[in-house]
């Protein structure tokens, strides 16, 4: 599912190795986006982006990848950055930079 955004994408994204790591990293991801977008953990989903949660402008978007590099150890180039348009694509991201415990 590479929409352009090839930082993005991985190639251990789909593997099953990893699966049981995303409720963590899940779980993670909506303590960050209920602290910063101010919406309660039940109601992230990962259709969750800046066109359905008005809180989701440009500073919180910078305040959201600052964040998310932190708590992760991970670090957004410009193009993964600018390519993640809902919470399932950050989802995908940090399960992609994070290694397989």
């Amino acid at each position: 599912m590479n929409r352009g955004h090839s930082s993005i994408s991985n190639s251990k994204q789909g593997g099953y190795a990893d699966r049981g790591r995303t409720p963590v990293i899940m779980d993670k991801l909506k303590k960050i986006f209920s602290a910063v977008l101010g919406v309660e953990e039940e109601k992230i989903t990962m259709e969750l982006s800046p066109e359905n949660t008005p809180a989701w402008d440009s500073l919180n978007a910078i305040v959201l990848i600052t964040e998310i590099e932190k708590a992760f150890n991970v670090r957004f180039d410009y193009e993964g950055a600018m390519g993640i348009k809902n919470f399932g694509e950050v989802v995908r991201f940090v399960r992609s930079k994070t290694p397989i415990e």
